[in-house]
């Protein structure tokens, strides 16, 4: 605090841009005790809770378990299609490709065990699930968390490997009379998920019969909307 009360205006500028990237990118958080300092916290938009929204979900969260610090070898690519229709439902199909990029495997540096959550809209239900091929709905969790379904499954990478997994599901899908939205929620200090996704309308002419094309990254919540 020292070094920036003595730096100068076009350094303290810079801080303070470095300090709002970071935040809206949720790698700086905050909470406070106090409801009415944490309410503030939450208005700036720093304390990354899970904010509810109108149309489809997707949040991709993470958990290390066996103490590896390989998190920053880890890439996620994410493809969504999703299929809406005029009912209220959306047939969606999300692959995620997992890579464990670890060149010089050494001590807390090697075999990643990881526990992912897949947030969707509550109510979702899981009709597909496989890892490299193999069939592994039966091992997946399905559970409520923060007002949002979740599938949890287990991945295991050794230096250099990956894993691709494909999940289908079908989700209840509200607000499309006002146009459609794709909430996208980053995990908190998370890298950034490179994102691909294809909306197809099914009987809803407004939208047209062409697919909508996302190309995008998940660093950061964000709304895609048409």
């Amino acid at each position: 605090m020292a070094k920036i009360k003595e730096s100068n205006l076009g350094q303290k500028l810079r801080i303070a841009a470095a300090g709002m990237k970071s935040i809206e990118e949720k790698q700086l958080l905050f909470y406070h005790q106090e409801k009415e300092v944490e309410s503030i916290i939450q208005e700036f938009g720093a304390s990354g809770e899970i904010k509810q929204s109108e149309g489809d979900f997707l949040g991709i969260a993470s958990l290390n378990l066996n103490g590896m610090k390989n998190g920053q070898m880890i890439d996620t690519r994410a493809r969504l299609s999703s299929e809406v229709g005029p009912t209220g439902l959306a047939n969606n199909q999300l692959s995620l490709t997992i890579v464990n990029n670890e060149t010089n495997p050494r001590y807390l540096h090697g075999f990643e065990a990881s526990y992912y959550e897949l947030l969707v809209p509550l109510g979702a239900k899981i009709k597909e699930a496989k890892m490299q091929g193999k069939d592994i709905k039966g091992e997946v969790d399905v559970f409520e968390e923060v007002s949002r379904s979740v599938f949890g499954f287990l991945v295991y990478l050794q230096p250099g490997e990956a894993v691709n997994v494909l999940i289908k599901y079908q989700a209840p899908f509200n607000g499309l009379d006002s146009g459609y939205n794709l909430n996208l929620f980053k995990q908190a200090g998370a890298k950034p998920i490179e994102f691909q996704g294809e909306i197809n309308f099914k009987n809803i002419p407004k939208y047209g019969s062409t697919a909508k094309i996302i190309r995008d990254s998940i660093d950061r919540d964000k709304v895609i909307s048409f």
